[in-house]
């Protein structure tokens, strides 16, 4: 069963191979060319993720920060996205505003990484209520 997707891709690289050079190349030289490429393009793949994605975990950061219920009166009702990395929580007729502070993800020698964006820190306001 393995084997069915190595003799693919040994056929694709030998006909490419044969049309780009118009005689037969060993077919691990076509192989490690894809394998190469498969390399290269998923690196470039780890940069960020798609703003929904992104918007899912700073919703997941808000929902976990514990200083929230604490300074809201009653059940929360309502989540908002205010603007970028700011949402307002409301419970009742009283709300708190959330700010998160967002950055590349680092090393512990400061290094930045290659990947999502990373939640550093989780600002919670006072309670307002109207």
């Amino acid at each position: 069963m393995l084997l069915a997707p190595v003799a693919a891709l040994r056929e694709t690289g030998e006909v490419i191979m044969r049309t780009l050079t118009g005689t037969p190349v060993v077919w691990m030289a076509g192989l490690s060319g894809w394998l190469a490429l498969l390399a290269w393009v998923t690196v470039d793949g780890w940069a960020a993720l798609p703003p929904q994605y992104q918007r899912w975990n700073e919703f997941a950061a808000v929902v976990r920060e514990a200083s929230v219920p604490h300074k809201l009166s009653g059940p929360v009702n309502r989540i908002e996205h205010v603007k970028d990395s700011a949402y307002r929580v409301r419970a009742g007729k009283c709300h708190v505003d959330v700010v998160l502070t967002v950055g590349a993800a680092t090393t512990s020698t400061g290094e930045v990484l290659i990947g999502p964006s990373v939640i550093k820190q989780v600002d919670v306001g006072e309670r307002r209520c109207e």
